[in-house]
């Protein structure tokens, strides 16, 4: 570990000054990287070359140990120092842990931030981390057998906490997980598709491995590397440059492009930089740099060397310029692959811990409830016509349309904004929905995607066997499912109503079952389509009063019956689950 006292450069821009530091306990690196995070507490992870030339730029070599630095105690600090491969460490949501993968082995690996409890977490390589705020779930991406770079290997996730929890996240196209990036909300994920061609895809999250990807004549495709989507609600995306310069900078929805210069850190002098990566906060990002062995104007990124830094670096609030920067290391080691976590909870600027809509989808007449959470806010207001409001509250909303409500708070760093849309579904009833993809399509039989979470679909091949079932639907509607855990919510008001569950399994199933719960309450446990049947290839239909109560719309579940092992083991269909309508 380097002594506390090693010499520290901090730098700034506008002016620029370039100082050096005492050591610890005095005016040292964390007044000034405090200073510019408002007093936010501040980690920075990364892994350091050991060999004389630095050139492993890439990682992918038993060379490196994992070091880090935290402004607690104003130190860098070797946190495994094992000579290891520790490529792209990425730090937890709450600064407590790292993830990071061994391109060597194709392993991806957790760690302690004391580098104590070190684990398996996945195999292949991992390119981001998002945190599900209603779950409370450390999603891990990556590509399982990869090693980061560019291949056909699909995109999944795993929970960091329960490692049989994986979700198949894009398979669409080809992608990197070297410059993968998460949005706050999970929905869109910057990278390449594949390299170089960078640029957005908003993931189905139906184990489909679909969904839809922004291509040049959008407007939002470039090619580069080391994409970048902010961390808040803005969806701005940065692809670096092939001069190795500059982050290609669109705002959502895509517009205008901006060079965002991040080589005119003092110390760069016009030389190249590599591994730009946003923190936890979009006002924070790190880079390495300066790469400067070879000659001005090439491309030497590969050579690498032992004078590369690593340098934190401020945005403004519109994400237009790097406003200061600070330098962290300076020794004769090249250092690789920083992520750095700002403390959200020690602020002293503006911020908004939380903002949401609930439920985000209504009926037309219905409301939703808009709740919100800031801090060190001197004004608060939303849009709509609705103005001003308290720093923390809540507000009943009846839009007629489709409206996206933007609450913005005022203060110290700010101002700050956050986006929630409530989505308002025309529909009558009775409605009947067709289950899985709908086709050949029904007459009268309407889609499902914009009622159901989760699941999977899956199609029969027939015969269908109504089975004397009252009011069936048309046999085709019954050839089209959806299986594993899910759950519909339809957006309908408080009242009294009666559900229908269509259920149909293949000829040849046998034994598969899940469990109903409808508005909180189980109606079917451990339900097996086959037996309530008296046999595969049959309709059965099961009929439910219902009484919505609680002004969130009608709520059904489907899970896995966890005592039931032959679902559990089984393959193909797997139990059916199958809603086949409402109505």
């Amino acid at each position: 570990m380097r002594a506390s006292s090693a010499p520290l450069l901090a730098v700034g821009l506008l002016p620029a000054l370039l100082w050096p530091l005492p050591g610890r306990g005095q005016a040292g690196i964390s007044d000034t990287i405090l200073q510019l995070s408002g007093n936010q507490r501040v980690k920075i992870v990364w892994q350091r070359d050991t060999t004389p030339a630095g050139d492993n730029v890439f990682g992918g070599a038993n060379v490196f140990r994992l070091l880090g630095y935290d402004t607690a105690d104003d130190t860098i600090r070797v946190i495994l120092n094992n000579l290891d491969d520790y490529t792209k460490p990425l730090l937890t949501h709450d600064g407590q842990r790292i993830v990071y993968s061994d391109r060597v082995e194709r392993k991806v690996f957790v760690c302690n931030w004391d580098g104590s409890g070190v684990r398996q977490v996945a195999n292949g390589f991992a390119g981001a981390l998002w945190f599900d705020e209603s779950t409370a779930t450390e999603w891990v991406y990556f590509q399982e057998g990869g090693d980061g770079d560019n291949d056909a290997l699909p995109l999944k996730r795993v929970n960091l906490d329960d490692g049989n929890q994986v979700e198949l996240v894009w398979s669409a196209s080809q992608t990197n997980a070297y410059w993968l990036s998460i949005s706050a909300d999970g929905a869109r994920v910057a990278s390449s598709w594949p390299w170089p061609q960078c640029g957005a895809a908003e993931p189905s999250y139906d184990g489909s491995g679909g969904g839809s990807l922004y291509i040049p004549d959008s407007g939002y495709y470039t090619t580069g590397c080391w994409t970048t989507i902010t961390p808040d609600d803005n969806y701005r995306v940065g692809v670096f440059d092939s001069a190795h310069r500059n982050w290609q900078v669109w705002d959502w929805p895509p517009g205008t492009m901006r060079m965002l210069d991040l080589h005119a850190a003092p110390g760069i002098n016009g030389w190249e930089i590599y591994h730009p990566k946003m923190s936890n906060n979009p006002r924070f990002l790190a880079m390495t740099g300066p790469y400067s062995n070879g000659t001005m104007g090439d491309n030497n990124i590969r050579a690498g060397g032992p004078q590369v830094e690593i340098y934190l670096g401020k945005l403004d609030t519109g994400f237009s310029q790097v406003t200061d920067w600070v330098r962290v290391t300076s020794n004769s080691q090249a250092e690789f692959f920083p992520d750095v976590w700002v403390d959200p909870g020690s602020s002293t600027q503006v911020r908004i811990d939380s903002f949401s809509a609930n439920p985000a989808q209504i009926a037309q007449g219905a409301g939703s409830t808009l709740s919100w959470q800031t801090g060190n806010a001197t004004a608060v207001s939303l849009d709509q016509g609705i103005g001003a409001v308290a720093a923390a509250g809540s507000l009943q909303v009846f839009p007629a349309a489709d409206t996206t409500y933007t609450l913005t708070a005022t203060g110290p760093g700010g101002p700050v904004s956050r986006q929630v849309t409530v989505s308002v579904v025309s529909f009558t009833l009775p409605l009947a929905i067709n289950c899985g993809d709908g086709t050949p399509a029904v007459a009268g039989w309407g889609d499902e995607d914009v009622f159901r979470s989760g699941g999977e679909e899956y199609d029969f091949s027939g015969p269908v066997d109504l089975n004397g079932q009252p009011r069936p639907a048309p046999a085709d509607v019954y050839l089209t499912c959806v299986h594993r855990d899910h759950s519909y919510s339809f957006p309908v008001p408080d009242g009294s109503y009666t559900v229908r569950l269509h259920f149909y399994d293949a000829p040849e199933a046998s034994g598969r079952a899940m469990d109903y719960t409808i508005e909180g309450v189980r109606v079917l446990d451990d339900f097996s389509i086959v037996q309530a049947a008296g046999g595969g290839g049959r309709v059965v239909i099961k009929e439910f009063p219902v009484v919505v109560a609680d002004g969130n719309g009608l709520q059904i579940v489907a899970e896995k019956d966890q005592g039931n092992d032959a679902f559990e083991t089984a393959t193909g269909v797997h139990a059916s689950a199958v809603i086949k309508a409402l109505r």
